[in-house]
């Protein structure tokens, strides 16, 4: 059995591209609606390859109805406040006496770029791009051996 750590991000705003959100009830809405569809199946499907089990405990029934429970304002990033992404999970585990954290925390590649920067336009993903050379001039991988023939 393996547990992993996904969840916290979509179901308490740790994305940096969250900032973006038109407004506080829209901040969650589409990630969690299709969490189940990407993430937690790719996991999955990763852990089962291998004959393991695995375990999200933030993703628990318990857990998503409390973070629903939460106002989205609270998940919102505001940086002139120094609410910076993952702000309520690094708050439920910031105890003086006994810290669970460290005060600071580096930032990770994933939560430094933009969601803009990583997944392209439709318009760049279109025509060459998807032919077989196409793939091969941009530096995209090839998926698997089916597409070599």
């Amino acid at each position: 059995m393996v547990i992993f750590g996904e969840g916290p991000d979509e179901i308490f705003g740790g994305y940096l591209y969250f900032h973006k959100a038109p407004n506080k009830e829209e901040l969650l809405h589409e990630n969690i609606k299709a969490l189940h569809q990407y993430d937690c199946l790719r996991d999955n499907k990763s852990i089962s390859a291998w004959s393991s089990e695995a375990r999200v405990p933030f993703l628990d029934k318990e857990v998503i109805n409390m973070a629903m429970d939460i106002d989205p304002e609270w998940k919102m990033i505001k940086p002139n406040q120094e609410r910076i992404e993952d702000w309520i999970v690094r708050k439920a585990f910031d105890y003086e006496e006994n810290p669970y954290l460290p005060k600071k925390i580096p930032r990770t590649i994933e939560n430094t770029r933009e969601f803009d920067d990583i997944v392209p336009d439709d318009e760049e993903c279109t025509g060459d791009r998807l032919s077989y050379l196409g793939r091969l001039r941009y530096g995209y991988r090839i998926s698997s051996r089916l597409s070599l023939m």
